[in-house]
């Protein structure tokens, strides 16, 4: 950030800004990047590098609309423009994945990670860090106890995981994040999310974080979905109700409020549907130990805006990479 804030003092270019918005993505600043990224997209209109970057933030962000109408603005000033062309295909995907000019720098919309993993890892699923603690819950099918596991978060700190206990009840696995060697600056999550005191209301508003499955080990930002939650069902299992690509779940579900209000969970009767694991079956299953970190307290939080719930998703919503020659 140093090293571009003194290059934006001497020239006034586009791939400069673009280092700043990255840069402040690197270290969890999603509102900052936000900004900056608008103020770049502005400025430079007649690039449309600053265009893509802003829409992918937005979009990764929950804002999937306010994204669309920004690439169409841009398609007016330039039609034609093949990286435009090629984000509008990426950002329709479900899940959206970037294409190889997406990654290239300056542009570049993921984060930049230290770390190698060996040849043949991949992302198989999403992981959730359990709020200012190196611990980690996830979906037992998600994980391959026989065969190393590293976890990454949004910011592209990479943690060796290690599994603590299997939760057979709930389908869960506890695993500790302990930094890799090129990593060991990663210190605990900046997340300030807190677990809800109380399990939400059916139809309430929320958002879920999640990462998609990839044939590699690239890095990403996550993706927040907003919506409704769904109804109890008469084994008191609750529907997650918001509209998500189908996936192997297992990320964080926030409030309005940014509480962390439960985990999204693949329903095993129905591939297509998706539960939540509320704070009551969290709590009952996880030992005080474990949530000790990621208890709320207090009144209830007022509405937050959803950049600041997406800010709050990137340091405990986490990719799980293991190598694909172990999974079927």
């Amino acid at each position: 950030m140093r090293a571009f804030g003194a290059a934006a003092e001497q020239e006034h270019a586009l791939d400069i800004e673009l280092g700043i918005v990255r840069s402040h993505m690197q270290s969890g600043q999603y509102r900052r990047a936000l900004a900056f990224a608008a103020h770049a997209a502005g400025a430079h209109d007649a690039a449309p590098e600053g265009a893509v970057l802003y829409a992918w933030l937005l979009h990764m962000g929950g804002q999937a609309a306010i994204a669309a109408r920004l690439l169409t603005q841009a398609e007016l000033r330039l039609p034609g423009d093949p990286l435009l062309i090629q984000v509008r295909q990426a950002l329709a995907e479900t899940p959206a994945r970037p294409s190889k000019p997406l990654l290239e720098a300056p542009l570049r919309v993921a984060p930049y990670s230290a770390v190698q993993l060996p040849q043949g890892v991949r992302v198989v699923g999403t992981a959730t860090r359990l709020p200012g603690s190196r611990l980690a819950i996830a979906p037992t099918p998600s994980i391959d106890p026989q065969r190393p596991a590293w976890l990454r978060d949004g910011m592209g700190m990479t943690f060796a995981a290690r599994t603590m206990r299997r939760i057979d009840a709930v389908r869960l696995v506890v695993l500790h994040m302990a930094p890799v060697e090129t990593d060991e600056k990663a210190d605990a999550s900046a997340s300030d999310a807190a677990l809800a005191e109380r399990d939400p209301f059916p139809g309430s508003p929320a958002f879920a974080a999640e990462y998609a499955p990839t044939a590699d080990e690239t890095p990403a930002w996550p993706c927040l979905y907003p919506g409704f939650l769904g109804r109890a069902g008469d084994d008191g299992q609750r529907s997650l109700g918001i509209d998500m690509p189908i996936g192997p779940r297992g990320g964080p579900v926030f409030d309005q409020g940014g509480r962390w209000i439960g985990v999204a969970f693949p329903d095993v009767q129905s591939p297509r549907t998706d539960d939540i694991l509320t704070p009551s079956r969290l709590r009952e299953h996880l030992d005080k130990e474990e949530l000790a970190t990621s208890a709320a307290t207090g009144p209830s939080p007022t509405r937050r805006p959803v950049d600041q719930i997406y800010e709050s998703a990137m340091a405990v919503t986490l990719q799980i990479l293991q190598d694909a020659s172990s999974r079927s």
